[in-house]
């Protein structure tokens, strides 16, 4: 993953409208971003979300990352965006003014029905019954809540993102929308692994989920996970010795003289069994 001149190589760029008068925009919204801050959508997917995020002035983002793993950026990174509205973080107001916010395609907190049979049947905020993988969250009263799980995928690209930007532009910390405007807010939620994200970031500790064949996060394969692992140490792989096309050629030169023998003695002895029996 590249950042070239404040915007990712490879990915779709769609400019929000803040972005309509580019020069006015780079004059007047230039930022240093010192920090990450996480959201999610609250949206019922990503393309729909994508449209809300690029057509307004007042609610906007400089990327979101899709459940297939897709980022989108809508703002160049060294450009202040509209997503952390009312805010502070340790005695700092406007946020916007020094980071960097990335969405998260998800509903977010589901809410609980029951239907006839008494099963347990979840409905997102805006009254849709939710049919995708959530995650359940007991907090220390013993009080349940239910959020959507974040594909795996969304996860290891919010995680190498946030990597990259902490190179490019020295991040010192990464937080929730509800860090910083906790009188209002709760996203990302209590499905995103947010400690793992830190612990990757800052500390080059590697949680499962980006080992292969390990998914053990909060997401839709696997439960959450205690603790990150460390950065596996890789095993060569042991090679075969090479032999040359002449000893290949030796080799089945032998194995099909060695055949032959075994098809002579064969008849041989089926002959003299018929001998013997005459």
């Amino acid at each position: 993953m590249n950042i070239d001149n404040n915007l990712l190589s490879k990915h779709r760029y769609v400019p929000a409208k803040i972005m309509s008068n580019f020069e006015d925009t780079v004059k007047s919204r230039k930022i240093n971003p010192e920090i990450i801050v996480i959201h999610y959508t609250a949206g019922a997917s990503k393309e729909s979300s994508l449209k809300e995020l690029i057509q307004y002035h007042e609610v906007c983002a400089h990327v979101l990352i899709g459940k297939d793993g897709e980022i989108i950026q809508m703002v160049p990174f060294n450009i202040r965006a509209n997503h952390a509205g009312q805010s502070i973080y340790r005695g700092k107001k406007n946020v916007n003014y020094f980071s960097i916010g990335i969405e998260l395609d998800n509903w977010g907190e589901l809410f609980p029905l029951k239907d006839t049979s008494d099963n347990l049947v979840l409905n997102t905020w805006s009254g849709q019954k939710f049919t995708g993988s959530h995650y359940d969250h007991i907090d220390k009263n013993g009080n349940k809540t239910y959020w959507e799980k974040f594909t795996i995928k969304q996860l290891k690209s919010c995680f190498l993102l946030c990597e990259e930007l902490r190179k490019i532009y020295n991040i010192k910390d990464i937080v929730g929308h509800n860090d910083i405007s906790p009188s209002r807010k709760v996203d990302p939620g209590k499905a995103f692994p947010m400690i793992e994200l830190k612990q990757y970031v800052f500390n080059s500790k590697i949680p499962n989920f980006l080992v292969p064949d390990k998914n053990n996060i909060k997401s839709e394969e696997s439960k959450p996970i205690s603790k990150p692992i460390s950065k596996p140490i890789s095993t060569p792989i042991k090679q075969e010795p090479k032999i040359s096309e002449e000893e290949f050629k030796s080799v089945i030169e032998e194995k099909e003289s060695n055949m032959l023998t075994k098809i002579i003695m064969y008849l041989f002895n089926f002959i003299l069994n018929l001998v013997h029996k005459h």
